[in-house]
């Protein structure tokens, strides 16, 4: 809960600042569309109790909070995710849980799920070359997913990303982008369970410089 606040906190105050600073109407510097999957089995989690796999498509309108020689923004970013869960160990489910072996018989089918999220992010980027920028961004944002688990309740959720990308210029306004990113999915303990989960995801998109 600490950590949630934390970052709703830094979201109040950039937006504070960007009301501050730009008195006229807020208008987007960059539009973008990425594609993006991840995976629970990776080189960092690699949880033997589950499978989890995704997959994603997100919008990110980005607004410009600084600039200098590193460019601070605020980009909010609507979502889909198309996922896959399966449970692997039966015993995550202990006999202490109620209707613990219909449960272990429910939960260890591979199942599709959807979570649609809005996420909001804070990253600063540095032009290292000509045409190539470095990025690192914070984000995070309310979400729901549809379908419950035994490690994540159905219903109301938050999503938490962090990561750093490349960015490249391809023509006058338009850039492509790279970005490695880690991101948790769990509820801060609103209902349970709330286990939650943890991937390693790639993200590849296109932005206009509006």
């Amino acid at each position: 809960m600490l950590r949630s606040f934390l970052l709703i906190l830094i979201l109040c105050i950039s937006i504070a600042s960007i009301a501050q600073e730009k008195k006229q109407e807020l208008k987007p510097e960059n539009i973008s569309v990425f594609y993006g999957f991840g995976n629970e089995q990776n080189i960092l989690f690699d949880d033997t109790d589950y499978l989890y796999k995704s997959k994603h498509i997100k919008v990110s309108f980005e607004y410009p909070l600084k600039d200098g020689t590193y460019h601070l923004n605020l980009a909010i970013q609507p979502q889909i995710h198309f996922l896959k869960h399966q449970l692997l160990n039966e015993q995550f489910i202990r006999p202490s849980q109620e209707n613990f072996e219909e449960n272990r018989i429910i939960f260890a089918q591979l199942k599709s799920m959807q979570l649609y999220a809005l996420e909001f992010e804070i990253n600063i980027s540095r032009r290292i070359f000509k045409n190539l920028e470095a990025k690192a961004f914070l984000g995070f944002g309310p979400a729901y997913i549809d379908t419950k688990t035994e490690r994540l309740a159905k219903g109301f959720t938050f999503i938490e990303n962090l990561g750093v990308a490349i960015r490249c210029q391809i023509g006058k306004r338009f850039f492509i982008e790279l970005r490695p990113h880690l991101r948790h999915t769990s509820n801060a303990g609103i209902t349970l369970p709330n286990s939650g989960y943890n991937t390693l995801n790639m993200e590849m998109g296109i932005s206009i410089e509006l």
